[in-house]
């Protein structure tokens, strides 16, 4: 019986594990054109499936050749038919979950998910998978109740060990007590078990690196991820980071080629430009300085950067905008004082429901609505029916259609 019961668990892994391999593995290649033959044979199903709506095979297929090319919200409406159609199915619901995470349905993709456990407990993808959404959503702490379980079921699950390990390291962040050895370990496991991976080795030379200060295995961890993915841009930005934590002249030199590199393969971050910016500075270049740092801001505004423009302006000559990036950045210092403060208090108390909506107040004061959005989800979990959490939820809705200014936000760069 038990091991019927792990061969039926295995298959279920090996399905719904097909769906998220074929999303990583379309995400390399290039998108499709309009008129490839996939499109053909998608308009032959549907049309076959016009004729025969309950047919469930060909809508479980249709479904598969959408969700394959990224056509999510295509994909979404026969998911939806065929739970309708079988709602005992957990296998569907698994794909459903999966779907709705691709677009960003994070909420629906949670209960989804746990529709699949409530029909097969042992499903151990699924697991893995609410743990990865619970920790998308902040809640950390059941996200790592989740990968444990999923562990349980599966102590080889590569996904379900980085998941711990990152939501482990988010606990220490919030200065929870959590030992660096506890968060390295199931990281260690992953890289152990799939040692080509890149996401594993860039996962554990950040962590040695920022965690414990082991930077030769660090850096070796890097230097392989990139000779294994040339093409990504992370392990540049830590072996950036690497070369700048205490810099001979040859490192700068080094650590700048890592910032561009990793500037170019991720135009949507601001961090490699910053640290480009950071690099010229300790280089004495001032104006190659601020030119990489105002770059980096037109991205997106960072702490370090206003902090570090504030002195590039000061020393090329510019007082005036000196002042005034100073004054944003002692904004931002107040701002991470308040939350400094908030992490303490909440070590004492973790289930203060106060904390969790101040935390929530302190976000929305600085119309950052994600980690707001988190910290009501925590206090929803310990109050439910509060008028203080429905009084913020309706300001957070409120901000996502009008969002206010930022107020450490820097103009006329």
């Amino acid at each position: 019986m038990r091991i019927r019961l792990l061969l039926l668990c295995l298959a279920g892994l090996i399905v719904v594990a097909g769906w998220r391999q074929v999303t990583r593995s379309n995400r390399l290649r290039p998108q499709p054109n309009p008129l490839t033959a996939w499109r053909s044979a998608a308009e032959d199903l549907e049309r076959r499936l016009a004729l025969t709506p309950g047919d469930a095979a060909t809508r479980s297929e249709l479904a598969r050749v959408y969700f394959v090319h990224e056509e999510f919200a295509r994909c979404l409406e026969h998911l939806n038919t065929l739970c309708i159609q079988q709602p005992g199915n957990a296998q569907i619901h698994a794909r459903l979950a999966l779907t709705q995470r691709s677009l960003g349905q994070m909420v629906a993709a949670l209960a989804s998910a746990r529709r699949v456990v409530k029909l097969q407990p042992n499903h151990a993808e699924a697991w893995q998978l609410q743990g990865e959404l619970l920790a998308a959503q902040g809640l950390d702490d059941a996200a790592i109740a989740a990968f444990d379980r999923a562990l349980v079921l599966n102590s080889a699950s590569y996904e379900a060990l980085l998941g711990k390990a990152r939501s482990l390291e988010t606990l220490y962040g919030e200065q929870r007590p959590v030992s660096t050895a506890a968060i390295l370990r199931p990281v260690e496991r992953a890289v152990a078990l799939q040692p080509e991976r890149t996401d594993g080795l860039n996962t554990l030379a950040r962590m040695l690196f920022t965690l414990t200060g082991e930077v030769a295995r660090a850096t070796t961890l890097a230097r392989k991820s990139l000779r294994l993915n040339p093409e990504s841009a992370y392990p540049h930005l830590i072996l950036a980071e690497i070369m700048l934590a205490s810099p001979t002249a040859g490192q700068l030199t080094e650590a700048a080629e890592h910032a561009q590199a990793a500037a170019e393969r991720d135009t949507r971050n601001p961090e490699p430009l910053y640290l480009l910016g950071k690099t010229r500075w300790r280089q004495r270049r001032v104006k190659e300085a601020i030119a990489a740092l105002e770059r980096s801001l037109r991205i997106r505004s960072l702490p370090q950067t206003v902090y570090l423009l504030s002195l590039a302006y000061q020393r090329d000559g510019q007082p005036d905008r000196a002042r005034r990036f100073a004054e944003v950045y002692r904004r931002w210092n107040g701002f991470l004082e308040q939350r400094k403060v908030l992490q303490a208090a909440l070590r004492h108390r973790p289930r203060d429901l106060e904390l969790h909506c101040r935390f929530a107040e302190l976000y929305l004061s600085t119309g950052d609505v994600a980690p707001a959005e988190n910290w009501l989800r925590k206090a929803e979990l310990l109050a439910p029916k509060s008028p203080r959490v429905r009084q913020l939820w309706r300001g957070l809705e409120e901000q996502k259609r009008n969002p206010p200014p930022h107020p450490f936000a820097v103009d006329d760069l």
